[in-house]
């Protein structure tokens, strides 16, 4: 389509309808996306009819404008062809005939008249004259050259000078009219060859008065319709701006209405938010109270569990340091060795059940201080020997040689990791080997960095399960079936210790392959110096040569590793069958073994078979041979002497004990003292118990078996015991005597111990000298605050329950006055430690903290060096003919319970007896009208004092029935019926057993 009739077809109102199209997309758009969610209806409503009502304005209006430009553009053109008319006939139009005139002077006049005209008029484009003739055809006259392209040049067919009497026959109705004599004009566009246009006419008269022609003059309808479309799309442009300024007007107020809308509804949903929250915060304050007072009081249930716990334990420990202090038999001494080492493990259970509580409430504190690694690890190591040896399987632990000595970190929690870890090796491992290594990542004169590795040979676990293990209370296998017991706390604890103390720890595993254990230590060097010298004394065995034969490679290797530390020669065997060639070959050659380490388990032949076969061989049977064993040496006491063996040790073997049995066996002195752990009695508490003078002593101890363990302690001592039953009755006794120190329990009736320290501070209470009385506390308590406490009420010091004498009479000796010894010089001087600087060596005694300044668990040591032989069977495990008598005449009474409390002392049972049984049945009637009254906390005590009394005595079953009757009293309830008569019997069946045993004065 040519451009003149696009023009023609927008003048066919195609403008007002994309006028329409336009407004009606803008409308939709808006109220889809602006109007719809942020209006009424009602409104979209009222606004589109406004918009239908300015659309249809502004169409009509562009119709308006578009025929008033018409008219006035019509009546302008249609003016033209009058005036050329005229002009023509007066030139001489009629006198112009035929093509022979073409040349005439009139023809050119009239072609030069058009030409001119035009220029006049450049608004039109061609004008001509045209005449009818007789027959009717129309033939073109005067039509000059015209630039139709505007190209400033006459070019084409198109463009050149008509002929005259060219026919034309694309005559309009318009032109008919002008041959009739009228001037028209024909605004509708037309075609021809010359183009599209809307042209004038008007006739041209001959002299005569009758129509000779007509005149043309053409105007393009190009620019006749895009005139009409300017001034047609200037009212639809600007109708548009208005229509589409209105729309988004009222959508952007809508908007805006709407945004407002919801910022009130914001503003009321903040305003219930924040009242919402600040009930919340309410309720979270409420819920924080209760969690305070319910952390408060879980704080006292397990602080009061403690003291529950450590007051019968410390009887039996009390009990057994007291005996072990007298002249016994070795396998006695062994024995009661072996006791207070179950007691000390089972003071570490209890302290352990407590450390998750202070681990979740973030109260878990370090004790850091120097210890000697290689003791610390072998002593862990022993408590797991027995167990091992029943499964068969090897327990071995390996230091590295870079590894000093001596570190400062919390021995105990490390040995709580360590004792956790191969206890879980242990039990998961059936076959094979649990071994223990140490090694040194990096060391300097500051600090040593120690990678700590437990790998075992068990049964392994995969990624799932591996997952959730250090969640707490979580396991492996948590079905109801399972076949490892546990409570899942285990590696949580040990987890959240290492990390506590600065490491990481990290397990790997594999089903049916073993599981391997890391994690690693930044520990301190010791900075005293002079203990750092002492250490650094080597002890060397040069030019010994010893003979290794155990037939597990980890325990060679670690042989070997300690043997090499002392410049000792040695040679390693697998088998038993290659030690008599291997010594009678060293004797041919000169260089005999001057000792044997055996291991006693070998598969093929074993170490009393070895050692047979050594004694039967003339070049080797004076050779030393020394047995290494997981079994007791009193199992195998004859085969000992028989073979006549030198030393007998039992796995896992501690460097140190393998050190100073090689010296006492081939006779080479003993090693640094330093660097071997006291057996026995703690010589630090020996010598504080000779150095200190007898003392006049108050105790304040409501427990009678606490006092008469105390009294016959310390007088046997040598000191001059007071009893106070409560506080009340202690700062009584002040008031009319003077004592050189008190020890004050805690909890007490009447009076408590904090309470009674205050009085006696208050009422400003010395010495026999003088001087501030010291106040020793004595506790089960072993939370957190407690030292606190303590200090806060004007005590001195701390010993925790229960008591190890040794420590309690150091404590003693630095609390008083200066050492028997020196007092005739400084008499009353009066020791200025406060508790505040003491408290570390305090935590340092409680059970199942490892310090290097105590004793440790009575080891396995040899026969040669006459030290006492020990293993640690559990306390379930220890059956004999006697107890299976024992409970067939004494079903109520547990005769090795009280055995074990009372160490065999009749005497001390009586006294004991006699007391109970003269103030149970007062008790019994006391409980019962305290029950009818409901004075519940009353009853609870008294509910407490015969279950702590029924236990001290033997009486498992007694206790049990009061330890229920003190549950449903503490709960403020009335007791079942049938719970009182039961604690009543059991306690009738008892007392009754107790006379047979005092009557028949045996145990």
């Amino acid at each position: 389509m040519s451009v003149d009739l696009l023009y023609f077809a927008f003048s066919n109102y195609l403008d007002q309808f994309l006028f329409l199209v336009l407004c009606l997309s803008v409308w939709l758009w808006h109220d889809r996306f602006r109007l719809r969610q942020r209006t009424k209806t009602s409104f979209r409503v009222g606004l589109a009819g406004v918009v239908v009502i300015l659309v249809a304005g502004a169409m009509l209006a562009s119709l308006y404008v578009s025929e008033f430009q018409r008219t006035q553009m019509r009546a302008s053109i249609a003016g033209f062809a009058p005036t050329y008319a005229i002009e023509l006939q007066e030139h001489g139009h009629e006198h112009v005939r035929d093509v022979n005139d073409s040349e005439s002077e009139t023809y050119l006049g009239l072609i030069d008249r058009q030409i001119q005209w035009k220029k006049v008029n450049p608004s039109a484009h061609s004008v001509y004259t045209m005449r009818r003739m007789s027959d009717g055809t129309v033939q073109i006259i005067v039509d000059p050259e015209n630039d139709y392209d505007k190209n400033g040049v006459i070019d084409g067919e198109n463009e050149a000078r008509t002929d005259i009497g060219e026919l034309y026959e694309d005559y309009t109705d318009a032109m008919m009219q002008a041959f009739d004599g009228e001037v028209a004009f024909d605004d509708v566009p037309y075609s021809d060859r010359w183009g599209v246009w809307v042209s004038a006419y008007a006739p041209i008269y001959a002299a005569d008065g009758s129509v000779d022609g007509l005149v043309g003059v053409d105007f393009s309808a190009a620019e006749w319709i895009k005139t009409l479309l300017v001034a047609r799309g200037v009212v639809l442009v600007i109708s548009f701006g208005i229509i589409v300024a209105l729309v988004a007007g009222l959508s952007f107020n809508a908007t805006l209405h709407h945004q407002l809308e919801l910022t009130h509804l914001f503003s009321q949903q903040l305003q219930a938010q924040t009242k919402s929250l600040q009930e919340a915060n309410e309720e979270i304050s409420r819920a924080r109270d209760s969690a305070n007072q319910a952390s408060r009081a879980k704080s006292d249930f397990l602080a009061n569990m403690s003291h529950e716990i450590r007051t019968p334990m410390n009887g039996i420990m009390g009990l057994t340091e007291l005996v072990l202090n007298t002249e016994l038999q070795a396998e006695q001494r062994r024995h009661l060795e072996l006791i207070q080492s179950s007691a000390d493990a089972l003071m570490t259970v209890l302290n352990d059940i407590l450390d998750f509580s202070k681990i979740e409430a973030n109260k878990m504190t370090l004790d850091p201080h120097p210890f000697d690694i290689r003791d610390m690890l072998g002593d862990a190591l022993k408590l797991f020997g027995l167990r091992a040896h029943h499964k068969q399987i090897e327990l071995a632990f390996r230091i590295s040689s870079d590894v000093p000595d001596r570190v400062v970190g919390d021995a105990g929690r490390i040995r709580q990791v360590l004792v956790n870890l191969v206890g879980n090796a242990i039990k998961f491992t059936h076959e094979g080997e649990v071994v223990v290594s140490v090694d040194a990542i990096a060391c300097d004169s500051d600090a040593c960095r120690l990678k700590f590795h437990v790998r075992d040979t068990g049964i392994g676990i995969d990624k799932a399960g591996l997952a959730r293990l250090f969640e707490p209370f979580n396991q492996a296998d948590n079905s109801t079936t399972r076949k490892y017991g546990g409570t899942g706390l285990g590696l949580t604890i040990c987890q959240r210790l290492v990390h506590l103390m600065g490491g990481t720890l990290v397990m790997e595993s594999e089903p049916g392959v073993g599981t391997s254990v890391q994690f690693e230590l930044i520990c301190q060097r010791p900075l005293d110096a002079a203990t750092a010298v002492a250490l650094e004394e080597q002890v060397t065995l040069d030019n010994v040569r010893v003979l290794v034969v155990d037939d597990n490679s980890t325990n060679r290797l670690i042989l070997k590793e300690m043997l090499a530390s002392w410049h000792v020669e040695s040679v390693v065997l697998e088998s038993g069958y290659e030690a008599v060639p291997a010594l009678e070959r060293a004797f041919d050659e000169g260089k005999p073994f001057d000792l044997v380490l055996m291991d006693l388990q070998m598969p093929d032949i074993d170490g009393f078979e070895t050692t047979q076969l050594i004694r039967g061989s003339e070049k080797a049977k004076q050779t030393r041979v020394m047995m290494l064993s997981s079994c007791d040496a009193s199992a195998f006491t004859e085969q000992v002497k028989e073979m006549e063996l030198s030393a007998y040790l039992t796995k896992p073997i501690k460097q140190s004990e393998l050190l100073e049995c090689m010296l006492s066996v081939l006779k080479r002195g003993t090693p640094n003292s330093q660097r071997l752990r006291a057996r026995g009695n703690d010589a630090q508490g020996n010598s504080a118990t000779k150095n200190l003078r007898p003392l006049k002593i108050l105790v304040a101890e409501d427990n009678f078996v606490n006092q008469q363990l105390i009294l016959r302690v310390l007088t046997k001592a040598g000191h001059e015991v007071n009893l106070a039953n409560h506080g009340l009755e202690a700062v009584e006794y002040l008031a009319r005597n003077t004592v050189d120190i008190v020890l004050m329990d805690c909890q007490m009736p009447n009076m408590d111990g904090y309470t009674a320290t205050g009085e006696i501070r208050k009422a400003g209470r010395t010495d026999r000298s003088g001087g501030r009385l010291p106040i020793v506390a004595l506790t089960a308590n072993a939370m957190r605050g407690d030292r606190e406490k303590c200090l806060e009420a004007g005590m001195d010091d701390y010993a925790s329950k229960p008591i190890q004498f040794a420590k309690l009479f150091e404590v003693m000796a630095n609390m008083v006055a200066e050492p028997w010894a020196q007092e005739q010089a400084k008499p009353g001087v009066e020791v200025s430690q406060t508790f505040a600087q003491k408290v570390t060596e305090v935590e340092r005694s409680q059970p199942g903290v490892e310090s290097s300044s105590e004793p440790s668990e009575s080891s396995d040591v040899t026969i040669a060096c006459e030290a006492p032989l020990s293993q640690d069977v559990p306390l379930n495990q220890v059956e004999t003919n006697s107890e299976a008598v024992a409970v067939e005449e004494y079903p109520v009474l547990d005769r090795n319970e009280l055995r074990d409390r009372i160490d065999g002392d009749l005497e001390l049972l009586a006294i004991l007896f006699e007391s109970f049984d003269g103030d149970v049945n007062q008790q019994f009637s006391e409980l019962e009208r305290q029950v009818e009254a409901g004075n519940w906390e009353v009853a609870r005590r008294i509910a407490h004092t015969l279950k702590g009394t029924s236990a001290n005595l033997g009486g498992t079953r007694a206790a049990k029935s009061a330890a229920e009757l003190e549950r449903q009293l503490k709960e403020c309830q009335r007791p079942e019926p049938s719970v009182i008569p039961a604690v009543k019997q059991n306690t009738a069946d008892l007392c009754a057993e107790l006379r047979q045993v005092i009557s028949s004065q045996s145990l």
